[in-house]
């Protein structure tokens, strides 16, 4: 999805090619300088006498024009990553939550709300944080390595070699950490789910809670799952800093090395002091890749386990589909009928079996039974909310399957046995799904259904906002 931000992308790779070129022009600013102010003689170092102070003043400049350049371009290039980040998240939100409106029944009843929820914000989160981490400063981490280490070699090949001899711990330690962390962190983002899962629980189903007294069994089990997440996150912070901590004994370790060999070459005068200067700012550069790359294989690890989870939404099939040539459902007469209707929830234990039902326009079909003996799923087949598994339902002796969902559903009108309330005005629950509805149309409605008195008795009328789940309003 990045790539649909393409322009954001290249010009968040061209502004970190830049700072990094001009990050390079200070090491060798101040090379320039010091070989034009000292001199190492005879194990001595001597001043200069004859330097031009408008060279060293033109240099200075140099150098400011660099630091200054490079702070319009980090800006630049914070502004292209952060912005590209945003518009990839906000994509992938888009695109999750419209996959979601249109999944039939059969696949909300088998995900749990919360570990949907959980995918649709730490996970995107993850991916996120990826493309601005990951994505678009993981190029600055190589890119930077090579233009200092060619520099680098352009100084003192043989203490650029010393420099990089704990390179292939490096490589087979982050290795390892990569493997590592992607496990954890798909543990991570499942336990995350579950915890937001008993979350969404607690507060949807509160007044039950409420009423059985069960507020320290809520907590327990709330606090439990915490805990397991706490050790996760802890887990892999620790892994995270302890390669950090690593990479930064390495680095330490050949600093001193270079140390001790820079300072011969010094004393042999086979390096120059603005060389030897130049060489130690270029390692000090060298320490931003090798701390950012701990961060960047922690984002990548994270963004593979939370891609996958993504993609679990995004790929999955609904068993409700559209046929590609339904044609439109005009206003119905309402004869329904269900012809040898099979349908089972799982393919071992069915539902309903061979059922045959004719309901007439203008008469009124009664469907008594046991619970748990189908009639509830057969309200559900009508608007297919759920897809039979045999025979076939009509609607004026069309097959509902022939038709558009919206259309079909716009002729079938359910009460569910859940009465679910948005959290907007009056008004707007009325008119819910049909954007059309003039204020005289919800008065209408609220007429048939003997509510307009009880409405207009509220202090703001049908202005008047339900809380979540209606909340607000009386139980009746």
């Amino acid at each position: 999805m990045a790539f649909r931000h393409r322009i954001r992308l290249l010009l968040g790779y061209v502004t970190i090619v830049i700072a990094v070129g001009l990050s390079l022009v200070i090491p060798l600013t101040f090379r320039a300088a010091i070989n034009k102010l000292v001199a190492f003689e005879d194990g001595v170092i001597t001043t200069i006498d004859d330097t031009e102070v408008s060279a060293l003043v033109i240099l200075g400049l140099i150098l400011l024009a660099a630091s200054v350049t490079r702070g319009f371009v980090d800006f630049a290039r914070t502004y292209c990553t952060d912005s590209l980040s945003q518009k990839v998240a906000y994509d992938v939100r888009s695109a999750m939550y419209d996959k979601l409106q249109h999944m039939s029944f059969a696949y909300h009843d088998k995900e749990h709300t919360g570990n949907l929820m959980s995918k649709v914000t730490s996970d995107v989160e993850a991916i996120r944080r990826y493309v601005n981490m990951g994505m678009v400063r993981g190029l600055e981490v190589p890119l930077r390595v090579i233009a200092i280490v060619t520099l680098m070699i352009t100084v003192n090949w043989q203490l650029t070699l010393l420099s990089l001899v704990f390179l292939p711990f490096l490589v087979v330690k982050s290795s390892f950490v990569i493997v590592r962390l992607r496990a954890m962190w798909l543990h991570v983002q499942e336990v995350m789910g579950e915890l937001v899962t008993i979350l969404q629980e607690n507060l949807s189903g509160i007044h039950v809670v409420k009423a059985f007294a069960s507020e320290e069994y809520e907590k327990n089990k709330y606090a439990i799952k915490a805990e397991e997440l706490r050790r996760e996150y802890y887990g892999n912070e620790r892994l995270q800093q302890s390669t950090t901590a690593w990479l930064t004994l390495y680095f330490t370790l050949a600093l001193g090395l270079v140390l001790w060999f820079g300072g011969m070459e010094l004393m042999r005068g086979d390096l120059d002091p603005g060389g030897f200067a130049a060489f130690l700012l270029l390692m000090n550069q060298l320490t931003f890749p090798i701390r950012m790359t701990p961060q960047i294989i922690g984002s990548y690890s994270r963004a593979i386990s939370s891609g996958r989870r993504i993609f679990e939404v995004l790929d999955a099939q609904s068993p409700v589909v559209e046929n590609p040539d339904a044609a439109e459902m005009p206003r119905s007469q309402g004869h329904v009928r269900f012809e040898d209707v099979s349908f089972s929830y799982d393919p071992r234990i069915p539902a309903l079996k061979h059922l045959d039902v004719s309901a007439a326009p203008g008469s009124i079909t009664a469907i008594l039974g046991a619970p748990g003996s189908g009639k509830t799923t057969i309200i559900n087949l009508l608007p297919r909310f759920y897809e039979v598994t045999q025979g076939r339902i009509s609607i004026d002796n069309q097959d509902i399957r022939d038709v558009t969902l919206s259309s079909l559903r716009r002729n079938v009108g359910i009460v569910q046995q859940d009465i679910f309330l948005f959290n907007a005005t009056i008004q707007d629950n009325i008119a819910y799904g049909v954007s059309s509805a003039s204020k005289e149309d919800v008065i209408a409605a609220s007429k048939v259904a003997q509510l307009h008195d009880h409405i207009m008795s509220l202090p703001h009328g049908y202005d008047t906002w339900v809380g979540e789940r209606g909340t607000t309003l009386s139980g009746g």
